[in-house]
């Protein structure tokens, strides 16, 4: 088995009072301070959710391997591309 896809991933969430980007985005609980965050649906299974905040104290980002699926990324960039296009900063 490929020892990269044993690793635990930090996905790094943003808080659910802010906008969600996509219409299918899903909300969830983030694993430290167990605010509601929002998240993609094909977000690798078994990757511990934490809201941004939490991400940025003590050393998670050390700790763990931060990870966003290719879909997220080209979902993201399509999103700032249009929004770019439509004149929104």
């Amino acid at each position: 088995m490929d020892k990269e896809k044993e690793e635990v991933i930090l996905v790094v969430m943003r808080k659910a009072n802010q906008p969600s980007y996509f219409d299918d985005d899903l909300t969830g609980t983030c694993s430290k301070c167990e605010q509601e965050v929002i998240y993609r649906p094909h977000n690798p299974k078994g990757a511990i959710k934490v809201c941004f905040d939490c991400a940025t104290k003590g050393d998670l980002l050390k700790k763990y391997k931060i990870g966003i699926t290719d879909r997220t990324a080209s979902e993201l960039r399509d999103y700032f591309l249009s929004s770019l296009a439509k004149g929104k900063n």
